[in-house]
């Protein structure tokens, strides 16, 4: 047998109330492991039938009642007590890279806050903010089961892991870590809008493109015609070069004679800066007045 058995403790409530009394620990083992046929057989000679036992494993405590002791085989059953799991906690938070601060909520599930002051203890609280550049400043308490953590710093992506120690927690047991991802949030496509003052018959001219929703990549990236998907449809008019006006605008030259017709262009991915292909726009040639 391993772990800790207070036998003085048992002969001593055995001298007392004639029903041995005794405390064994194992944080090794389970509390189902104790109940295991014949686990305490080392013991026999000190267990008689209605003994009780004290037991605390790793899932907690519970007293075992020696239910029978024959030819050194004993068999103890759980009376009271039990196993007691951790809780844990979850984070949620707004804050994304390049925010300056802000706070994070903290739900601890399974369990409760101690108390007040215990849950507002920024030293209940085993922190790991990682590469994030946060520290947490504060804590606030919401209810038994929530808390607010305010933070200050740079945000830089990354984890920070927050776990509520013992002291923390009704049931005495650290819970289980709560963890955060600190990240941009997902891009969404641009939108292209034209404008042109082309109309039927005129021989070339120039198109408009405004983007919006994110930028160009770069001017090189907006000045390279093989970026963007055109359909000049039966316009008769072909893009020969792209001009960057600033961020969010170039001017297509257009050749041919116009008809017409709808013309079609799309920024690709490799031009916007958010690297993902915006939304088409179109302009349509119409007879002039």
């Amino acid at each position: 047998m391993a772990g800790t058995f207070d036998i003085k403790n048992y002969k001593l409530m055995n001298q007392v109330s004639g029903i041995a009394l005794a405390h064994y620990t194992d944080l090794d083992l389970t509390l189902a492991d104790f109940t295991d046929p014949g686990f305490f057989n080392a013991v026999y000679n000190q267990l008689s039938k209605g003994s009780v036992l004290i037991t605390t494993g790793s899932d907690g405590t519970a007293m075992l009642a020696v239910a029978s002791n024959t030819d050194r085989d004993v068999a103890l059953v759980n009376i009271a007590g039990g196993t007691t799991e951790a809780g844990a906690l979850t984070l949620e938070s707004d804050i994304e890279i390049g925010d300056d601060g802000g706070t994070i909520t903290g739900t601890l599930s399974g369990t409760t806050f101690t108390s007040e002051v215990a849950a507002e203890t920024v030293g209940n609280y085993t922190i790991d903010a990682g590469v994030t550049g946060l520290t947490v400043t504060a804590v606030t308490y919401v209810d038994a089961n929530s808390v607010e953590f305010t933070v200050t710093g740079t945000a830089v992506a990354g984890v920070i892991s927050i776990i509520p120690k013992a002291a923390a927690c009704t049931n005495g047991i650290q819970a289980v870590a709560g963890e955060l991802s600190i990240e941009t949030e997902t891009p969404t496509a641009g939108t292209f809008a034209l404008t042109s003052a082309i109309v039927v018959d005129d021989t070339g001219g120039t198109i408009t493109g405004n983007l919006t929703g994110t930028i160009f990549a770069s001017e090189a990236a907006a000045e390279d015609v093989d970026n963007y998907t055109i359909d000049a449809g039966t316009t008769g008019l072909t893009v020969a070069s792209v001009s960057m006006s600033d961020d969010n605008t170039v001017v297509f030259t257009c050749t041919g004679t116009a008809v017409a017709g709808t013309i079609s262009i799309t920024p690709e991915a490799d031009a916007c800066y958010n690297g993902l292909a915006a939304t088409a726009g179109t302009f349509e040639v119409e007879a002039g007045t």
